[in-house]
């Protein structure tokens, strides 16, 4: 994505993991964004943990 912020008007939500060593949490927070912090889930792990999809719907939904 690249961007430090989210756009006026779009809701936004980034879940990310301390336990992710792919990607730094630097990169995960975006200003004005609903930023998710969740522990224990590796990088690929986020695609499949349940918490994280619970998250992922929770945010679809509101």
């Amino acid at each position: 994505m690249g961007a430090s912020s989210v756009p006026a008007g779009v809701d936004f939500t980034s879940i990310y993991s301390s336990s992710d060593l792919i990607v730094s949490n630097s990169l995960s927070r975006i200003t004005g964004a609903n930023n998710i912090h969740v522990t224990g889930v590796t990088h690929l792990a986020l695609l499949t943990n349940s918490r994280v999809q619970n998250l992922i719907i929770e945010a679809l939904e509101n």
